[in-house]
């Protein structure tokens, strides 16, 4: 699941962490470092209640785009064709596409 990894990347943008703690879309608790300042925990703590667990992740929003290229009427720019099978090519490697 992608959405933990997004709210971490989030926080880690405003404060220094060492990870989140997560039960399905419910933040339960966020592992802040020592170094971590009161002012830069209330950050983190208006990042996660703010973030939005319903928004399409990065990956989800690039695999829409890909089925609509791939569902589109059958002809493609070199450039959305390089798109489609870079994107192919990498998840069929495990990387991240």
């Amino acid at each position: 699941m992608l959405k933990p990894a997004n709210l971490t990347e989030a926080i880690l943008k405003v404060c220094p962490i060492d990870g989140i703690d997560c039960k399905g879309d419910t933040l339960v608790r966020i592992r802040f470092l020592p170094s971590a300042t009161e002012q830069q925990k209330a950050a983190a703590h208006a990042v996660a209640k703010a973030f939005d667990w319903n928004s399409p992740t990065a990956e989800e929003l690039k695999r829409e785009e890909i089925k609509a290229l791939v569902l589109a009427d059958g002809t493609y720019t070199a450039a959305e064709m390089t798109k489609v099978l870079n994107y192919v090519a990498k998840r069929a490697l495990g990387l991240n596409a």
